[in-house]
Protein backbone atom coordinates (compact mmCIF):
# COMPACT_ATOMS: atom_id res chain seq x y z
CA UNK A 1 0.00 0.00 0.00
CA UNK A 2 1.36 3.43 -0.93
CA UNK A 3 -0.49 6.46 0.42
CA UNK A 4 0.56 10.05 -0.30
CA UNK A 5 -0.64 12.88 1.98
CA UNK A 6 0.73 16.24 3.11
CA UNK A 7 4.02 15.77 1.30
CA UNK A 8 4.74 12.45 3.00
CA UNK A 9 4.37 8.86 1.84
CA UNK A 10 3.21 5.99 4.05
CA UNK A 11 4.24 2.45 3.09
CA UNK A 12 2.31 -0.52 4.43
CA UNK A 13 2.06 -4.12 3.35
CA UNK A 14 4.33 -7.14 3.29
CA UNK A 15 7.77 -7.73 1.77
CA UNK A 16 9.68 -10.99 1.61
CA UNK A 17 12.93 -9.96 3.30
CA UNK A 18 15.08 -7.10 4.63
CA UNK A 19 16.68 -6.53 1.22
CA UNK A 20 13.28 -5.93 -0.40
CA UNK A 21 12.29 -3.65 2.47
CA UNK A 22 15.47 -1.61 2.13
CA UNK A 23 14.96 -1.19 -1.61
CA UNK A 24 11.32 -0.13 -1.19
CA UNK A 25 12.28 2.47 1.42
CA UNK A 26 15.12 3.81 -0.75
CA UNK A 27 12.82 4.25 -3.74
CA UNK A 28 10.17 5.88 -1.60
CA UNK A 29 12.75 8.34 -0.24
CA UNK A 30 13.75 9.23 -3.80
CA UNK A 31 10.14 9.88 -4.81
CA UNK A 32 9.20 11.77 -1.65
CA UNK A 33 12.33 13.92 -1.51
CA UNK A 34 14.01 12.44 1.55
CA UNK A 35 13.90 9.58 4.05
CA UNK A 36 12.36 11.92 6.63
CA UNK A 37 9.21 12.09 4.48
CA UNK A 38 8.68 8.30 4.49
CA UNK A 39 6.59 6.52 7.13
CA UNK A 40 7.57 2.84 7.30
CA UNK A 41 4.80 0.42 8.24
CA UNK A 42 6.10 -2.51 6.21
CA UNK A 43 6.26 -6.01 7.68
CA UNK A 44 8.42 -8.95 6.61
CA UNK A 45 6.97 -12.32 5.64
CA UNK A 46 9.07 -14.87 3.77
CA UNK A 47 5.91 -16.36 2.31
CA UNK A 48 4.62 -13.06 0.92
CA UNK A 49 2.50 -13.32 -2.20
CA UNK A 50 3.94 -12.39 -5.62
CA UNK A 51 4.12 -8.60 -6.12
CA UNK A 52 1.08 -6.69 -7.28
CA UNK A 53 0.20 -3.02 -7.05
CA UNK A 54 -3.16 -1.27 -7.18
CA UNK A 55 -3.38 2.50 -7.47
CA UNK A 56 -6.59 4.02 -6.18
CA UNK A 57 -7.90 7.43 -5.26
CA UNK A 58 -9.59 10.47 -6.81
CA UNK A 59 -7.45 12.76 -8.96
CA UNK A 60 -8.27 16.41 -9.63
CA UNK A 61 -7.36 16.05 -13.32
CA UNK A 62 -5.99 13.63 -15.89
CA UNK A 63 -2.61 15.34 -15.49
CA UNK A 64 -2.60 14.52 -11.78
CA UNK A 65 -3.74 10.96 -12.58
CA UNK A 66 -0.73 10.52 -14.86
CA UNK A 67 1.47 12.14 -12.22
CA UNK A 68 0.48 9.53 -9.66
CA UNK A 69 1.33 6.76 -12.09
CA UNK A 70 4.71 8.39 -12.67
CA UNK A 71 5.35 8.59 -8.92
CA UNK A 72 4.63 4.86 -8.64
CA UNK A 73 7.11 4.15 -11.44
CA UNK A 74 9.74 6.19 -9.66
CA UNK A 75 9.22 4.16 -6.54
CA UNK A 76 9.10 0.67 -8.04
CA UNK A 77 11.57 -0.16 -10.88
CA UNK A 78 10.76 -1.63 -14.38
CA UNK A 79 8.10 -3.55 -16.34
CA UNK A 80 5.36 -4.67 -13.91
CA UNK A 81 1.61 -4.50 -14.51
CA UNK A 82 -0.17 -2.04 -12.22
CA UNK A 83 -3.93 -2.16 -11.70
CA UNK A 84 -5.15 1.40 -12.24
CA UNK A 85 -8.31 2.21 -10.28
CA UNK A 86 -7.77 5.96 -10.03
CA UNK A 87 -10.88 8.02 -10.83
CA UNK A 88 -10.49 11.47 -12.33
CA UNK A 89 -12.86 14.00 -10.80
CA UNK A 90 -15.33 15.11 -13.46
CA UNK A 91 -14.42 12.18 -15.69
CA UNK A 92 -13.19 8.61 -15.80
CA UNK A 93 -9.54 7.57 -15.62
CA UNK A 94 -7.92 6.20 -18.74
CA UNK A 95 -6.19 2.90 -17.98
CA UNK A 96 -5.32 0.49 -20.76
CA UNK A 97 -7.96 -1.86 -22.13
CA UNK A 98 -6.89 -4.62 -19.77
CA UNK A 99 -7.32 -2.36 -16.75
CA UNK A 100 -3.57 -2.26 -16.08
CA UNK A 101 -0.78 0.10 -16.98
CA UNK A 102 2.84 -0.73 -17.63
CA UNK A 103 4.98 0.65 -14.85
CA UNK A 104 8.04 0.01 -12.79
CA UNK A 105 8.45 -3.40 -11.19
CA UNK A 106 8.04 -3.51 -7.41
CA UNK A 107 10.98 -4.97 -5.47
CA UNK A 108 10.39 -8.66 -4.65
CA UNK A 109 7.47 -9.29 -2.36
CA UNK A 110 5.75 -5.90 -2.33
CA UNK A 111 1.99 -5.62 -2.60
CA UNK A 112 -0.71 -2.97 -2.87
CA UNK A 113 -0.63 0.79 -3.63
CA UNK A 114 -2.54 4.06 -3.58
CA UNK A 115 -1.00 7.41 -4.49
CA UNK A 116 -1.81 11.12 -4.25
CA UNK A 117 0.58 13.73 -5.67
CA UNK A 118 3.50 14.27 -8.06
CA UNK A 119 4.21 16.16 -11.28
CA UNK A 120 2.71 15.12 -14.59
CA UNK A 121 4.51 12.73 -16.87
CA UNK A 122 5.09 12.87 -20.64
CA UNK A 123 7.21 11.12 -23.22
CA UNK A 124 10.96 11.74 -23.26
CA UNK A 125 12.69 11.89 -26.65
CA UNK A 126 15.33 9.22 -27.28
CA UNK A 127 18.38 9.94 -29.45
CA UNK A 128 21.35 7.96 -30.76
CA UNK A 129 23.91 10.75 -30.33
CA UNK A 130 24.27 12.56 -27.04
CA UNK A 131 23.60 16.31 -27.23
CA UNK A 132 26.46 18.58 -26.21
CA UNK A 133 26.59 19.41 -22.52
CA UNK A 134 26.28 23.09 -21.59
CA UNK A 135 29.10 24.18 -19.31
CA UNK A 136 30.11 27.37 -17.60
CA UNK A 137 28.51 30.01 -15.41
CA UNK A 138 24.77 29.59 -15.08
CA UNK A 139 24.77 25.86 -15.79
CA UNK A 140 24.80 23.04 -13.22
CA UNK A 141 27.66 20.58 -13.31
CA UNK A 142 27.19 17.08 -14.68
CA UNK A 143 25.95 14.57 -12.10
CA UNK A 144 27.00 10.92 -12.39
CA UNK A 145 25.44 7.97 -10.59
CA UNK A 146 27.39 4.72 -10.34
CA UNK A 147 25.60 1.39 -10.05
CA UNK A 148 26.48 -2.00 -8.63
CA UNK A 149 26.57 -4.94 -11.01
CA UNK A 150 23.07 -5.87 -12.25
CA UNK A 151 21.44 -3.20 -10.04
CA UNK A 152 19.28 -0.18 -10.90
CA UNK A 153 19.01 1.32 -7.41
CA UNK A 154 19.93 5.00 -7.08
CA UNK A 155 21.64 6.25 -3.90
CA UNK A 156 19.35 7.44 -1.11
CA UNK A 157 20.51 11.04 -1.65
CA UNK A 158 19.97 10.97 -5.43
CA UNK A 159 17.35 13.71 -5.36
CA UNK A 160 19.61 15.96 -3.29
CA UNK A 161 22.45 15.39 -5.76
CA UNK A 162 20.15 16.36 -8.62
CA UNK A 163 18.83 19.51 -6.93
CA UNK A 164 21.04 21.86 -8.98
CA UNK A 165 19.73 20.28 -12.20
CA UNK A 166 16.13 20.45 -10.94
CA UNK A 167 16.52 24.11 -9.99
CA UNK A 168 18.05 24.94 -13.37
CA UNK A 169 15.28 23.16 -15.30
CA UNK A 170 12.60 24.91 -13.23
CA UNK A 171 14.12 28.36 -13.78
CA UNK A 172 14.71 27.94 -17.54
CA UNK A 173 11.51 27.19 -19.41
CA UNK A 174 13.37 25.91 -22.48
CA UNK A 175 16.10 24.00 -20.64
CA UNK A 176 16.85 20.48 -21.80
CA UNK A 177 18.39 17.80 -19.59
CA UNK A 178 20.44 14.97 -21.09
CA UNK A 179 20.59 11.51 -19.54
CA UNK A 180 23.25 9.14 -20.87
CA UNK A 181 23.40 5.56 -19.63
CA UNK A 182 26.47 3.34 -19.95
CA UNK A 183 27.19 -0.31 -19.34
CA UNK A 184 30.30 -2.42 -18.99
CA UNK A 185 31.55 -4.99 -21.51
CA UNK A 186 30.91 -8.10 -19.44
CA UNK A 187 28.03 -10.54 -19.92
CA UNK A 188 25.21 -10.52 -22.45
CA UNK A 189 25.23 -7.39 -24.61
CA UNK A 190 21.44 -7.20 -25.01
CA UNK A 191 20.90 -7.62 -21.27
CA UNK A 192 23.50 -4.92 -20.58
CA UNK A 193 21.71 -2.49 -22.89
CA UNK A 194 18.37 -3.13 -21.20
CA UNK A 195 19.96 -2.72 -17.77
CA UNK A 196 21.49 0.62 -18.82
CA UNK A 197 18.08 1.74 -20.13
CA UNK A 198 16.41 0.87 -16.84
CA UNK A 199 19.04 2.81 -14.88
CA UNK A 200 18.46 5.83 -17.11
CA UNK A 201 14.67 5.48 -16.75
CA UNK A 202 14.86 5.38 -12.96
CA UNK A 203 16.96 8.56 -13.07
CA UNK A 204 14.53 10.24 -15.47
CA UNK A 205 11.55 9.24 -13.32
CA UNK A 206 13.17 10.87 -10.30
CA UNK A 207 13.58 14.12 -12.24
CA UNK A 208 9.97 13.98 -13.42
CA UNK A 209 8.75 13.31 -9.89
CA UNK A 210 10.68 16.46 -8.85
CA UNK A 211 8.83 18.54 -11.44
CA UNK A 212 11.04 18.43 -14.55
CA UNK A 213 8.83 17.95 -17.66
CA UNK A 214 9.63 14.58 -19.24
CA UNK A 215 9.49 16.02 -22.75
CA UNK A 216 12.49 18.22 -21.90
CA UNK A 217 14.58 15.24 -20.80
CA UNK A 218 16.64 13.75 -23.65
CA UNK A 219 17.33 10.03 -23.26
CA UNK A 220 20.52 8.92 -25.01
CA UNK A 221 20.59 5.30 -26.16
CA UNK A 222 22.93 3.19 -23.97
CA UNK A 223 26.60 2.95 -24.86
CA UNK A 224 29.40 0.66 -23.75
CA UNK A 225 32.10 2.26 -21.64
CA UNK A 226 35.37 0.93 -20.28
CA UNK A 227 35.77 1.80 -16.62
CA UNK A 228 38.55 1.24 -14.10
CA UNK A 229 39.79 -2.02 -12.69
CA UNK A 230 36.27 -3.11 -11.64
CA UNK A 231 34.37 -1.37 -14.46
CA UNK A 232 32.34 0.60 -11.90
CA UNK A 233 32.79 3.80 -13.90
CA UNK A 234 31.28 2.05 -16.92
CA UNK A 235 28.09 1.23 -15.01
CA UNK A 236 26.87 4.78 -14.70
CA UNK A 237 24.28 7.35 -15.74
CA UNK A 238 25.27 10.96 -16.49
CA UNK A 239 22.79 13.84 -16.06
CA UNK A 240 23.64 17.24 -17.52
CA UNK A 241 22.24 20.44 -19.04
CA UNK A 242 22.00 19.75 -22.77
CA UNK A 243 22.21 22.03 -25.79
Amino acid sequence: MIAWADGRVTLSGTVRDDAARTEVLARAAQAAGGADKVIDRLTIDGAAAPPSMTLSGEAESEAQHQAWLQAARTMFGADAAIVDRIVVRGGVSTPSASGTVTAAAPPTGTSGASAASAPAAAASPEVDVAPDALVGAGYPEMISFFFDTAKTTLPADARAQLQSVITYASAQGDARIGISGYHDRHGNAAANIELAKNRARVTRDLLVAAGVPADRIVMVKPRESVGGSDDRAARRVDVYPAR
